[in-house]
Formats: structure tokens, sequence, C-alpha cells
């Protein structure tokens, strides 16, 4: 029987006595998958936070599991540079996603300041860097970045700060 066994251990051997001793053997992984329709049990034994943050509140029961990626969590990285009276940010997207090979997720753009004096204006970007094809390091995601930086600067003309 996949989810346990029920089995009759031993009879009791006095003659007026009608006890009988049963175990009940549980599989609780197989259960488990079952409830919260799990892909794998291994999964139980992960130590994966986006596993673990879906059943730390302890879910109402039958709350199926939301599957995620099996790659790392993304990356973050700011970039901040200068910019002239010229500036596209058509050509912005256009070098992240040429520099990043596409492993740009999000870009937030969290700041923007124009000096008074200088007719420039400041950008201050957030890039979440993120695969869902393959596993990205931050190594290769600061890669990609640093890459992202040089060609800002050479192609788009900006003042990376």
């Amino acid at each position: 029987e996949p989810l346990g066994l029920v089995g009759e251990v031993f009879q009791s051997s006095v003659a007026d006595s009608c006890h009988v001793t049963i175990t009940v053997s549980l599989n609780l992984d197989l259960l488990t998958v079952l409830l919260f329709s799990l892909p794998d049990w291994r999964l139980l034994w992960s130590h994966e936070p986006r596993f673990i943050r879906q059943f730390s509140h302890g879910p109402p029961p039958r709350t199926p599991f939301c599957p995620f990626s099996l790659h790392p969590e993304p990356f973050s990285f700011d970039i901040s540079f200068w910019t002239g009276p010229s500036w596209e940010e058509k050509k912005f997207y256009a070098a992240i996603r040429e520099a990043s090979l596409g492993t740009v997720e999000q870009v937030q753009l969290m700041d923007t300041f124009s000096h008074p004096d200088l007719s420039q204006t400041s950008y201050c970007y957030r890039l979440t860097y993120h695969s869902h094809t393959h596993a990205l390091s931050h190594t290769q995601a600061l890669t990609f970045h640093k890459h992202l930086e040089l060609l800002l600067s050479s192609r788009l003309q900006v003042t990376i700060r």
C-alpha cells in the first residue's frame, strides 16, 4: 500500500484475552506530496528558501505548492550615469539587452537629477539579472553589468558614476 501499511503484529497468547495489537505505518512523505501537489518528494528535505517560505506560516489545508525556478535567485545591481541632452532611453534598453544576453529581468528607474548649470541629467537604474534557462551565478551577472557600463560609455557617451 503506497500510503502505509496496517498489519497485525501479534495476538495475545492468553486464551481468555481477546487483545490484538495492530501497527499502522504511514508514508508521511507521500501523503504530503499528494496533499500539497508537490512535483517531487525530495523537495521536502530541501533547504531552498523559496520552498520553505511557502510553508513557513502553515498554509491552510489543500493549498497547492507554487512551483519556482530551479535556478538561483535573481541578482540586482544599480547603475548611475550622467547623460547629455541627446539621451535616448530606447538605446539604453537596447544596450541592456545586448550586454546582458537577455538575462535582465527587470529595469527600475530609482532616481533622476537634472543639474541646473551643466544641462546634464543623472539617472540611477536598478537592474535585476535572472535566467530561467540556466543557472546564473553572481559572477556572471556582475560580468554582464560591467560589460553594460563599458557599452554605455562607448556607444551612448554617458559618464558612469
